[in-house]
């Protein structure tokens, strides 16, 4: 109140009054007052007390925001039907809610290194997971950069712990495991609209209302650093712009959600070669949050008007913004941490709810991808499986869809898939083929993929490529794997170490092949000559037993009848090209060379069941050896540290694009595949391996041999 008190006598301003001279001083509610005033405190205590205290608001000004008060007080205690919420972040008048809903359906996120991005995605992912069940809500997660913070939503080695609203999570992720996803929920999104269709709903509220409130989860695609699937320009660019266009424009009826998160939306190939595209995309981001960067990724994550993430300086700074980056729109707020102990006692309670709740034992955990990691045969869900029969179709090339469908958990079954596969009723009753696995797909599913050693022309399997330890595990999972798929004494190996390097691991294959109750016999690089000309030899007496009949026995085209009475023989060569000198001399009096021998069970061996699988270390040896009239006969490869150019006639004079290099290959199938495709190639297999760990679920291995399987 102005005035409230005066000195009598008016003491003129800036005057120092002395204690040492009583001065009456008046008040409006009070009458004269005499007052004798202390000394002025010395400046160096005024100085002192002013640095203490700035100096402690500069300590508080740092600290992040607990995220411990954001939690909900009870476990999964929201609805979804309407949207998502989750408080991330702390602002001027309290803690600050991010939504997914018809409002904001996606979100973008922007900031520099260091500037507490990874902290806000966690704080999204696992406040949403506290907030709500995962029958409400299902998270697919990617990581792009070389960082790990979404393993820990994934099981580990010292951590079984497992986000139970996880379908996939992605870690140094490559494009085409990215595109695979996105792929992947753009078919779930299809499926909702065929199914709102059908009950005639509008939206997500309304299909869950027809249904009950039953299944029919919201979607988040939480992507980080996701500019590195769109770039460079590319089919594989190209794929990933048009997914996202149409979740990004569609995604709101269908409860699906995308938060794209990057340190740069400047140079994007994709988007900036693309007209129209990245406002197509971004124009649907109303929600927009920008941690400290510089003024022009301001102006590209908010708006062009919109400077206001360059001024932030402190990490977990941000600008949330709710209307597409206008700078009316404009919060400022500070990004809440979790702490160790905040994440321990959240992650047992989720594990502990996940565990307790309904469907729990059979919900399917998530797809898990590590981009730098190897594949290893032993750990593979589809090869565990091998029960000594071939891998049926279904389960083989269309593994995985069954779980997706009951992931969306639709009461009606509309997301079922078993009209897809009960069409290969040929495959259900047991005359599928043996499937050679070699490797893991970028992609969802199946958990591995191979080729079929079917009687047909062309049957064979070629490695290619310099790169001894991805060729090694490719040539020794293929023949595991086939050895796997048959009844014991139903297939017989010839393995032929053409090279001293080799001769390890071939000794490891067979005695992995023996494992499973099959034949197999190594020899050394001398008897390449002799070895080919025996199997060259047994396909001639196949097939003049073929033609000629035998006695009482069945109709010739009765294919399951072969399987038992002629075992499947493989014939396996290491490093096959080191051995061109002994295949091109001829022997007398016939002139038979080894080539001719080559050649002869190449074209002639698979309509026999004997099958050549080979390593050679460049796909022009391969072709020098087969002849320019035989290079057919080899209608599978798995090409290992080539370049694309290379590979362009054995892909019939069609451009390769999948990419090889460490722990990479090209999979190339003319029967299986309308476009070579890269996989993830398995490991070799190690040298002391346990002799039962080949196939899960045979009763040919004893109980406590399958407790020491990995996995």
């Amino acid at each position: 109140m102005d005035g409230l008190f005066t000195a009598a006598g008016g003491v003129p301003d800036g005057d120092r009054v002395s204690a040492a001279a009583p001065t009456v001083w008046s008040c409006s509610l009070a009458g004269p007052l005499e007052c004798e005033l202390d000394d002025p405190p010395p400046p160096e205590l005024v100085a002192a007390v002013a640095e203490s205290v700035a100096a402690a608001t500069a300590v508080e000004a740092t600290r992040p925001p607990d995220a411990r008060a954001l939690l909900p007080d009870t476990l999964w205690s929201f609805d979804a039907a309407g949207g998502l919420s989750v408080p991330v972040a702390f602002g001027p008048d309290g803690p600050v809610t991010l939504r997914f809903d018809d409002d904001t359906v996606h979100a973008l996120v922007g900031g520099q290194a260091g500037s507490g991005k990874s902290t806000l995605l966690l704080d999204v992912v696992y406040g949403l997971a506290a907030r709500y069940a995962p029958e409400q809500l299902r998270f697919h997660l990617l990581d792009f950069k070389e960082g790990l913070e979404f393993a820990q939503f994934a099981p580990r080695a010292d951590d079984p712990f497992v986000l139970p609203h996880a379908d996939t999570v992605g870690m140094d992720s490559d494009r085409e495991f990215g595109v695979a996803v996105l792929r992947h929920v753009r078919a779930q999104m299809q499926r909702r609209a065929l199914a709102m269709r059908a009950v005639g709903a509008r939206d997500l509220r309304g299909l869950r209302a027809a249904q009950g409130g039953a299944g029919w989860p919201r979607i988040l695609v939480v992507i980080d650093e996701f500019q590195v699937m769109l770039t460079p320009l590319d089919a594989v660019s190209r794929e990933a712009v048009s997914h996202l266009e149409a979740l990004a424009r569609q995604g709101r009826a269908y409860g699906i959600h995308l938060l794209l998160a990057s340190q740069t939306l400047s140079g994007i190939d994709a988007l900036d070669a693309t007209a129209g595209k990245r406002g197509s995309i971004f124009g649907q981001f109303a929600l927009r949050i920008a941690l400290r960067t510089s003024i022009s990724e301001s102006r590209v994550l908010l708006s062009t008007t919109n400077e206001a993430a360059g001024a932030l300086a402190g990490v977990g700074e941000a600008i949330v913004n709710r209307r597409n980056g206008h700078p009316a729109g404009n919060e400022f707020v500070r990004v809440a941490y979790p702490t160790p102990a905040v994440l321990t006692s959240l992650r047992a309670s989720l594990a502990g709810a996940g565990a307790g709740a309904p469907g729990a034992p059979g919900r399917p955990g998530p797809r898990v991808f590590v981009g730098h990691a190897p594949a290893i045969l032993d750990d593979n869900q589809l090869y565990r499986s091998l029960a000594g029969t071939p891998v049926p179709v279904e389960r083989a090339e269309r593994a995985g869809a069954a779980d997706a469908a009951a992931l969306e958990g639709s009461p009606d079954g509309s997301g079922a898939t078993g009209g897809a596969d009960s069409g290969d009723g040929a495959d259900a009753a047991g005359t599928a083929e043996p499937l050679a696995l070699v490797g893991v797909p970028l992609d969802l599913h199946p958990a591995a993929v191979g080729v079929r050693l079917s009687p047909l022309p062309g049957r064979n399997l070629a490695v290619l490529g310099p790169l001894r330890r991805e060729a090694t595990g490719v040539l020794q999972a293929a023949v595991v794997s086939v050895a796997g798929q048959d009844a014991p004494g139903g297939v017989r190996v010839d393995i032929v170490a053409v090279t001293a390097e080799t001769t390890q691991a071939a000794e490891v294959l067979a005695g992995r092949v023996r494992a499973v109750g099959q034949s197999a016999r190594v020899h050394p690089p001398a008897a390449l000559r002799r070895v080919l000309r025996e199997v060259s030899d047994e396909v001639r007496d196949r097939e003049e037993t073929a033609l000629a009949g035998a006695a009482g026995g069945p109709w010739p085209g009765d294919r399951s009848y072969e399987r038992f009475a002629r075992p499947v023989r493989l014939l396996v060569l290491f490093a096959a090209d080191a051995g061109r000198a002994v295949l091109e001399a001829k022997e007398p009096p016939a002139r038979r060379s080894g080539l001719d021998d080559l050649r002869f069970v190449t074209r002639r061996g698979p309509g026999q069941r004997v099958h050549l699988l080979g390593w050679w270390r460049g796909p022009g040896r391969l072709l020098d050896d087969l002849g320019p009239m035989h290079r057919d006969d080899v209608g599978a490869w798995v090409a290992v540290g080539v370049p694309a150019s290379d590979l362009f006639s054995l892909a019939g004079n069609r451009s390769v694009t999948a990419g090889t290099g460490p722990n990479r290959a090209v999979l190339f199938d003319r029967n299986g595949y309308a476009e070579a495709r890269t996989i993830v190639p398995f490991s070799p297999l190690p040298a002391q391996a346990e002799p039962s760990a080949a196939v899960a679920g045979d009763p040919r291995h004893d109980q406590e041999s399958w407790r020491r399987l990995p996995g």
